[in-house]
């Protein structure tokens, strides 16, 4: 805060034309809010303050995103993996049922086949027994 001399400011507004009872009025209004003035120093300091602040979030935005990077890349890598792990675990099941098709197929094929035998030795039994009646 800057120390504020009312006389002689009072004496030099007087000076430059003002009358007395206007620049006491006016030093004393200065007078009062005289302690809520930024001085020169005041406004350097709070500049300063303000470019350490700047600084340091930039450090800290830097952090955040290296750190962001990282995480990306890691969970860019987990999920490959978890990829590969379904493709390996789809690619067995496929098996497994191409397996299963074939073994039901032999076991059609095996019933399938002497039944339609049968049932062609059976039409033709009939046939020939109607033939020879």
């Amino acid at each position: 805060m800057m120390h504020l001399d009312t006389h002689k400011e009072i004496k030099n507004l007087i000076e430059k034309g003002f009358q007395e009872v206007q620049a006491e009025a006016i030093t004393s209004l200065i007078g009062r809010y005289n302690d809520q003035l930024a001085t020169k120093q005041d406004i350097a300091l709070v500049k300063k303050a303000i470019e350490s602040v700047r600084t340091e979030l930039k450090h800290d935005i830097e952090s955040v995103r290296t750190e962001l990077k990282h995480d990306i890349e890691s969970v860019r890598t987990e999920l490959k993996h978890d990829i590969a792990l379904v493709r390996t675990e789809i690619d067995n099941v496929r098996t497994e049922l191409r397996s299963e098709i074939k073994s039901v197929e032999s076991n059609l094929i095996k019933w399938i086949v002497p039944l339609l035998i049968t049932i062609i030795l059976a039409n033709v039994g009939m046939a020939v027994g109607l033939f020879f009646k």
